[in-house]
């Protein structure tokens, strides 16, 4: 087995004395050990011998592998298929091939360059299209947000956290465990290509993209969902970047796999620096406006104030992923808990008048029942949850009458059902109820 990708590649791991060496330096190595198994550990080469031999062998289930950079050996790679315990334990689809990952690059000199980010997604694409694997999984220590980050920028997805799980410099540690299927890898190929897009246009005015909404939270249905992105600038833009950005997000929009294509707002820092509330908008783009962008050359949605904006930057700041820069709680303070809460209940209580009085086509009954779960559940318990996330509390702890409602609307948003058949007086009862629940819940809050 051999991967090539530019100056990359990776061979396997053979049952020779110079592969083991590179291993003994590697795993005594102090600055390496505080990432990977604590920096008090060490190895004899007998020991590394002992756990190594048999995978170089082919007598095990783990696979190994060396990476090498222009033929210089500077990390390794191993994958196992899970085991029955593990996909039980990771919450696993049962009947389908599972792997598990883990990687180190051992020549620190070779760190924050990239070339990681390269061999994960080079192993990945292997293990999806030519291993047969349905879903990868990778472990890192919650603590460990340095590799956490780089795998939300290969499309691994947070999927739970195992408490007390992995021992490091004698303690048990809780672990993220992540996991990717083919589907997102592809998804994955369209966000490199939109930052690469976004870079070449704005270069360095680009502060950063930031991934939210429920792609990034881990519940992206292509049927209905939309990739939602926030782009952070420096400077105003001019009048020929808003019409290059628009032809970008044109054929970008075409692009994706997803009906509902691309959807982002292009805001200033300034605005993220002091936070304003409504945020002025530069720039907005969506499938709603995609008709006139490309029709009316000098068309701009942006020069506005959104009081959306706030629920998305707290999602972005909570549960995001940075597709490019620093992420966002490395530079601002979070919004305030009041910005949020009246972002999200201005979003709702429009929803709310509009589908009983006269509903655009995008105000389905599944979008306003599923957001006024998730608004009820952050107002009681303080969790920023997604629609899916939403109504899953929903359907637990809502009263019976409005269990049956909320669960065809999960049903609707999980590909289940087509359609939501709910009739407009139920519907209606349910909204009254909930809104009347919100402002109780938020009274009491305040």
């Amino acid at each position: 087995m051999f991967i090539a990708e530019g100056q990359l590649s990776i061979r396997r791991m053979r049952d020779h004395e110079e592969d083991y060496a590179f291993m003994f330096k590697w795993l005594n190595d102090e600055k390496l050990l505080r990432y990977i198994e604590g920096p008090s550990t060490r190895y004899t080469m007998e020991q590394i011998i002992a756990k190594y031999g048999s995978r170089a062998r082919g007598e095990h289930d783990v696979t190994p592998w060396i990476m090498e950079w222009d033929h210089e050996a500077i990390g390794y790679v191993q994958f196992y298929p899970l085991q029955e315990d593990e996909i039980e334990l990771y919450e696993a689809k049962l009947d389908q091939l599972q792997y598990g990952l883990d990687l180190f690059i051992g020549e620190t000199d070779y760190w924050d360059q990239g070339i990681g980010t390269t061999a994960l997604k080079s192993v990945v694409r292997y293990l999806l299209t030519e291993q047969g694997a349905a879903d990868v999984y990778i472990d890192p220590q919650t603590w460990n947000t340095r590799a956490i980050r780089s795998y939300e920028k290969c499309g691994f997805k947070k999927v739970k956290v195992l408490t007390a799980h992995e021992l490091f410099d004698g303690e048990y540690r809780d672990n993220q465990i992540m996991r990717i299927s083919l589907d997102e890898l592809k998804m994955q190929v369209y966000l490199d290509n939109i930052v690469a897009l976004f870079r070449d246009e704005l270069k360095d005015n680009l502060a950063g993209i930031y991934l939210h909404g429920s792609l990034a939270m881990g519940c992206f249905n292509p049927s209905i969902s939309d990739v939602d992105c926030l782009v952070i600038v420096r400077e105003k833009l001019t009048l020929e970047n808003n019409k290059r950005i628009a032809q970008l997000a044109l054929s970008v929009h075409d692009g994706l796999p997803n009906a509902r294509g691309f959807e982002f707002s292009i805001l200033l820092e300034d605005y993220l620096k002091t936070f304003a509330y409504p945020t002025p908008v530069e720039f907005h783009y969506s499938d709603y406006h995609r008709e006139r962008y490309l029709t009316d050359e000098n068309y701009l949605c942006g020069g506005y104030e959104d009081k959306d904006v706030a629920a998305q930057l707290m999602v972005a700041y909570h549960r995001g992923v940075t597709l490019y820069g620093t992420p966002l709680h490395e530079l601002y303070e979070p919004i305030d808990r009041e910005l949020y809460l009246a972002s999200i209940l201005y979003d709702v209580g429009e929803a709310a008048q509009e589908i009983i009085n006269n509903p655009p086509a995008y105000l389905t009954p599944m979008y306003v029942t599923l957001n006024l779960c998730r608004v009820l559940y952050f107002i009681r318990e303080g969790v920023i949850a997604s629609k899916r996330e939403g109504g899953a509390w929903g359907v637990q702890v809502l009263p019976q009458p409005y269990q049956a409602l909320v669960q065809q609307c999960l049903d609707e948003y999980n590909g289940k059902i087509d359609r939501s058949e709910v009739e407009l007086s139920e519907l209606s009862e349910f909204i009254r109820y909930m809104v009347g629940e919100i402002q109780v819940g938020n009274s009491s809050a305040c």
